[in-house]
């Protein structure tokens, strides 16, 4: 066993101080400025191991002084010392034994207390001891070859690491050739069921349509200012899926324009789609309502007065409607009782944002290949 350790737990027991001193000799009081420790008139130094695991005097007398710290304060100590910290499940071994509370020290008792025991007791005695359990060994062998050689004639190998490298039964590959098939023609096959069901899409939504001939989708956002989507952000939270408050958006000096154009890339990234948004119907024909697919509401029927369905019911069985509000706010009176996709955002957590936007987006693919 470490004769510092020892010495150590012998002066903590017994309440003899140790002396802590720096590499020229000269007494210090700061485990940190110290390279060398006294106790009992013998002098140690600290970057010696101590036997115990891997860790050297320093580290297990820097937890014996820091013992009372729980052990996330004890590991940012050991950082700001840079000295290195002792596992939480070593803490508890080295520690009863400094404290006296056992006698006995696993990883270190075991390399020289049975060097000291043998020390201690005759040689001779040793020797024999030695002797009796070689031979009681070896008896015990003897005794024992019959029954496990009984017990290996009825063993079966299973598998070996050449066996578990072949193919069972037949080596044709027909099998995987089988399966292959069945794979690439089941692809094939959702393809093909793909390209139908784009088919059946109106051509408002496709994206090879021609403007002239359909017209581009429009998006309708509120004009309120208290609204948590206008004119102001709707680009940056729909085309870089990042929200920013309209108030914000204002003061960086984002200019509200009367028709905003936001561009996305198609599902099979084959070119890209296109929406108009706007926060203003007063000059809406009939042609100009028949390509709105989408209005998001600010929670006031208000915001519908003057329009060609100014009923919220009516409205929302037209278009696709859309509420964005704080995920912890709570949901306003009118807006549960219309049909409305409500989408939350979070106000600090920024990485969520994209997940609302993917969920609009969605929302309004399905509902837009549900169209007639």
């Amino acid at each position: 066993m470490s004769e510092a350790i020892v010495l150590l737990r012998k002066s903590i027991l017994e309440k003899v101080p140790y002396q802590l001193s720096n590499a020229d000799h000269v007494k210090v009081d700061n485990i940190k400025d110290a390279t060398y420790i006294t106790i009992y008139d013998k002098e140690f130094n600290l970057q010696d191991p101590s036997q115990y695991k891997n860790y050297n005097l320093a580290t297990v007398l820097f937890l014996y002084k820091n013992q009372n710290l729980d052990h996330s304060s004890y590991f940012q100590e050991s950082i700001a010392v840079n000295n290195q910290a002792i596992s939480i499940i070593e803490k508890k071994g080295i520690l009863d034994y400094l404290n006296g509370q056992t006698n006995k020290l696993d990883d270190l008792e075991g390399k020289d207390g049975d060097k000291n025991e043998k020390e201690k007791r005759g040689a001779s005695e040793i020797e024999s001891e030695d002797k009796d359990a070689k031979k009681q060994k070896i008896n015990e062998n003897e005794e024992d070859i019959e029954p496990v050689k009984q017990i290996t004639s009825r063993e079966r190998t299973l598998q070996n690491r050449k066996s578990i490298l072949q193919s069972r039964g037949t080596k044709s590959f027909e099998t995987v050739h089988k399966i292959a098939n069945e794979v690439f023609l089941s692809a094939d096959k959702a393809k093909k069921k793909s390209e139908v069901s784009d088919k059946k899409m109106p051509q408002i939504y496709k994206g090879h349509a021609k403007p002239h001939e359909h017209g581009t989708p429009i998006i309708i956002v509120p004009s309120a200012p208290t609204s948590l989507i206008t004119m102001y952000n709707i680009r940056q939270f729909l085309e870089d899926k990042q929200f920013l408050e309209p108030q914000e958006c204002r003061r960086q000096g984002v200019k509200k324009e009367q028709r905003l154009t936001i561009t996305r890339t198609r599902s099979d990234g084959k070119g890209e789609l296109k929406y108009y948004v706007v926060d203003s119907v007063d000059r809406f024909q009939d042609a100009e309502w028949s390509k709105v697919v989408a209005v998001f509401t600010c929670g006031a029927s208000w915001q519908f007065k003057g329009w060609k369905w100014s009923n919220p019911t009516e409205l929302f069985s037209k278009v696709r409607g859309f509420y964005l509000q704080y995920q912890d706010d709570i949901l306003k009176e009118p807006v549960k009782d219309w049909n409305v996709k409500v989408l939350k955002i979070e106000k600090n957590k920024r990485h969520h944002d994209i997940q609302t936007v993917l969920e609009f987006w969605n929302e309004l693919d399905r509902y837009m290949g549900s169209r007639v």
